[in-house]
């Protein structure tokens, strides 16, 4: 396969692990629809058959209680934690996507990578000797012994801009949105979901600024995991673009 092909398989399965990750929210609503339908369907099955008039009215009873049971606070709890854990795995897709296009351009083509450092050498270690590690995984290796950081926008934008000259130009909708949803993950992770100074440092020049308190307990709503979603992606399908008329361009 060619570097296009991999780098095209690649957004492919990214978003397939971000849908996989959201899926993960509407995981008791779904639940609760099933069992809804099973109820139903059972219940009509037995008005049809004009029996079962005391089980008729268990399953509707039955059925009231899962409509109720949908805002219950042990479920509303479950449910902010589950968001929660959905912020955290969006970055962490995204730290591992980054990571891949860089270990494929790495594989395939290494000859675009640009040190600009003309003393910048990648050193290797014994764990490199491993049966199964390539080029790639020493290149991509170095650039994170270089303290870049791809769960940091601004971070992980320099690396493509610094080893392969690629600039990429969010909107700031996007870019923002990104901000959010890593200074979220962060105190997700390191401060119990509890809005910190660092956090407000994070967010101070996005649109976001002025809507959290520093103090207050994060929440996360449906609107912040779309938002950050439609980021995550246009990132990915201008990287894509990006790396793929470089790919074109060598021929």
């Amino acid at each position: 396969m060619s570097l296009t092909d991999d780098i095209l398989q690649l957004r492919i399965d990214f978003e397939v692990y971000i849908d996989n990750a959201l899926s993960i929210v509407t995981l008791h609503e779904n639940i609760l629809q099933i069992a809804q339908s099973k109820l139903t369907a059972t219940k009509e099955s037995l008005l049809k058959l004009k029996v079962g008039g005391g089980t008729v009215n268990q399953i509707n009873q039955n059925i009231k209680l899962l409509n109720n049971l949908e805002n219950t606070s042990q479920i509303l709890n479950q449910k902010e934690i589950i968001k929660e854990q959905v912020v955290v795995l969006l970055i962490g897709t995204l730290e591992n996507y980054l990571g891949e296009i860089i270990k494929n351009i790495g594989n395939s083509q290494p000859e675009l990578f640009n040190f600009k450092n003309s003393d910048e050498r990648i050193t290797f270690t014994q764990d490199m000797l491993k049966g199964g590690f390539k080029l790639g995984d020493a290149i991509l290796e170095h650039i994170l012994n270089k303290n870049y950081s791809f769960q940091d926008l601004q971070s992980s934008l320099k690396v493509f801009d610094d080893y392969l000259s690629i600039n990429i130009e969010l909107e700031n909708q996007f870019k923002d949105s990104l901000i959010l949803c890593a200074a979220c993950r962060n105190i997700i992770v390191h401060n119990q979901s509890i809005i910190n100074r660092q956090f407000m440092k994070q967010i101070r020049n996005t649109t976001y600024a002025h809507a959290f308190i520093q103090g207050d307990p994060l929440a996360i709503d449906d609107e912040l995991i779309q938002s950050s979603k439609n980021a995550i992606l246009e990132y990915a399908d201008q990287l894509t673009a990006a790396v793929t008329d470089r790919d074109h361009a060598q021929y």
